[in-house]
């Protein structure tokens, strides 16, 4: 009688079993997760129907995956609908928005009306090398006390580690927090760098910190403090006191090879004003006469002049004379066409006979426009000074 109560009671035991869903996470013989296959983004997950379930019998198969969560076993999970090929192995792939991220998965089987998960498994997408950085600006300008805030782009977009360093080579100057903020401490300049964590990739800002603004000076938004007039030399009364040629530090009532500074013996040596391949501050006019930190502007300045600017031509007083308003401090200055506009030796003439000068009527972009040649350096201009 006793026998009769065991086989009974195994009976019903298997009885039950075949009425519900199997959790098969616990038994190999109905359906295995193998290993997952990554490339890139791109997954291909492969399960296998176990020996106790016929080939036959089965009505779907897939794999239920989640971003990283525990695979639930109640069809909330994302699915991914499966390949059945005959030799029982089935697969699936599946392609992520997400790189180098972990991910869980069960392989599923739906047979003769029953549910059956394999074990959980894991894998973890290819993260997307970082090929390269660059800020949102390349140069800043600040007044003390002034803030701006640097961002990072990256290439390519989808790039898995953005995580950038941030620095300054002069903290006396500017100072950086760690997510690109940069403020202006002191007079000077400095260099900032976003390091990608990623290879090691680098992105750099120039960041000039400008002091008050002096008197005679306005800001117009650039790098440099701008004067409010045109230079003129103190000790001179006459019309040709705003006028100075290159290297010369007064103004004259006649300009010619002569009396030029540089001329001796017949020839001119223009050399004799470079220090470091830019006239020296001894034979820069403003410099000279208005002292400080003024000094003549350079090309890469005007250039910085015209396109921070909105710039209008107009007739006043019998003379061309171009308006510059500044698109972000509003204020004005006036240029005459005829403003020199020294560059150093690098935007001279190779023969060193001619020099760049601003013409300030407008040109085909609707901006000043410069004009070198038939115009030797010992002819007199007018200077527009600046301060830094």
């Amino acid at each position: 009688m006793k026998r009769l109560f065991i086989i009974l009671g195994a009976a019903l035991a298997l009885a039950s079993c075949g009425k519900s869903d199997v959790n098969a996470s616990k038994d190999k013989y109905f359906v295995i997760t193998q290993d997952a296959v990554v490339h890139g983004k791109t997954v291909t997950l492969t399960g296998k129907v176990g020996p106790d379930i016929s080939l036959s019998s089965v009505e779907r198969a897939g794999f239920y995956w989640t971003d990283g969560a525990d695979v639930p076993e109640d069809g909330s999970a994302n699915f991914a609908e499966a390949v059945f090929p005959e030799d029982k192995e089935f697969t699936a792939t599946i392609t992520l928005t997400e790189a180098g991220k972990l991910h869980r998965y069960k392989s599923y089987v739906e047979a003769g009306g029953k549910k059956y998960y394999g074990k959980q498994k894991s894998f973890e997408t290819d993260p997307v090398k970082l090929t390269g950085i660059a800020l949102n600006k390349s140069t800043l300008v600040l007044d003390i006390g002034g803030q701006e805030q640097l961002s990072v782009s990256f290439t390519p977009s989808d790039a898995t580690n953005k995580k950038v360093t941030w620095s300054v080579d002069s903290k006396s100057t500017a100072s950086v927090s760690e997510d690109g903020l940069v403020k202006g401490l002191a007079k000077g300049t400095a260099t900032v760098t976003a390091t990608a964590d990623d290879g090691g990739l680098k992105a750099t800002c120039s960041v000039t910190v400008r002091g008050a603004v002096p008197t005679g000076a306005v800001d117009m938004g650039t790098s440099v403090y701008w004067s409010t007039e045109d230079l003129y030399d103190p000790n001179s009364t006459a019309y040709t006191k705003y006028y100075f040629a290159w290297g010369e530090t007064a103004s004259k009532s006649s300009y010619d090879k002569e009396n030029y500074v540089f001329y001796s013996n017949g020839s001119i040596d223009y050399t004799k004003g470079l220090s470091n391949g830019k006239l020296a501050l001894k034979y820069d006019a403003a410099n000279k006469i208005k002292g400080g930190s003024w000094r003549m502007p350079t090309f890469a300045e005007y250039l910085e002049l015209k396109n921070a600017c909105t710039v209008e031509e107009n007739y006043e007083n019998r003379r061309y004379v171009t308006v510059f308003t500044s698109k972000t401090t509003g204020k004005v200055i006036r240029l005459y066409r005829d403003v020199g506009c020294y560059v150093g030796s690098e935007n001279k003439w190779t023969d060193f006979l001619t020099l760049n000068y601003l013409r300030a009527d407008l040109g085909n972009d609707g901006k000043p426009d410069t004009f070198g040649g038939g115009n030797p350096e010992y002819s007199g201009f007018r200077i527009r000074p600046v301060c830094d």
